[in-house]
C-alpha cells in the first residue's frame, strides 16, 4: 500500500528520539522496496505539534521555524531512499513553507479542502491554488499538479 511517512515532533523529544524515528520510516521503506509489489512511502512529511486548545497548551517550548526547517534539511538527507519531502505549510504557514523548497522539500503538499486537527489547536493558514502557485514560484520553481501517487498531471 502507498502512504505518506510522517513525524510529528516538538513535545518535548530529545534528537536522539527524532533521528530513530527516522531510523524506523528508513528501515520500513528498505522492507516495502525489497518486496517489490507496488508498495512504500511516496513522500515524507515532518510537522511540528501545535499545542493550542489541548492539556500540553503553555507547557511546552513549541518548535521553532529554524528548528522545522533543520528537521527538513536532516530529513532529506537521511531518508535518502524517500522519493519526496513535503512541506508542512500548514502548520508552519506560507513563508516557511515556502523556504522548505530550499531545505529539502520538493512538494507543498494539497490545498486543504477542510482541515480540522490543526484548526482546533488554533493554527490556521489557508491557501487558494492562485496563491500556492505564487508561493513556489516565488521560492523560484515550477508549480505542477500531481496525484496522490506523484503521477503529474496536465
Amino acid at each position: 500500500m502507498k502512504t505518506t511517512g510522517t513525524m510529528m515532533f516538538g513535545i518535548n523529544e530529545s534528537r536522539q528520539d527524532r533521528i530513530q524515528h527516522l531510523h524506523f520510516l528508513r528501515e520500513q521503506q528498505d522492507r516495502a522496496v525489497a518486496r517489490n509489489n507496488g508498495g512504500g512511502y511516496t513522500a515524507f512529511a515532518a510537522w511540528p505539534f501545535q499545542s493550542g486548545n489541548t492539556t500540553w497548551e503553555g507547557k511546552i517550548q513549541p518548535a521553532t521555524h529554524v528548528d522545522y526547517l533543520k528537521t527538513i534539511a536532516i530529513s532529506r538527507i537521511y531518508l535518502d531512499n524517500f522519493k519526496h519531502i513535503q512541506s508542512s505549510w500548514v502548520t508552519m504557514g506560507g513563508r516557511t513553507g515556502q523556504l522548505a523548497l530550499h531545505y529539502g522539500c520538493d512538494d507543498m503538499g494539497s490545498l486543504m479542502l477542510e482541515e480540522n486537527v490543526v484548526n482546533a489547536a488554533g493554527t490556521h493558514f489557508e491557501f487558494n491554488a492562485e496563491e500556492m502557485d505564487a508561493m513556489i514560484r516565488g521560492a523560484g520553481f515550477q508549480p505542477r499538479q500531481r496525484d496522490n501517487t506523484y503521477g503529474l498531471l496536465g
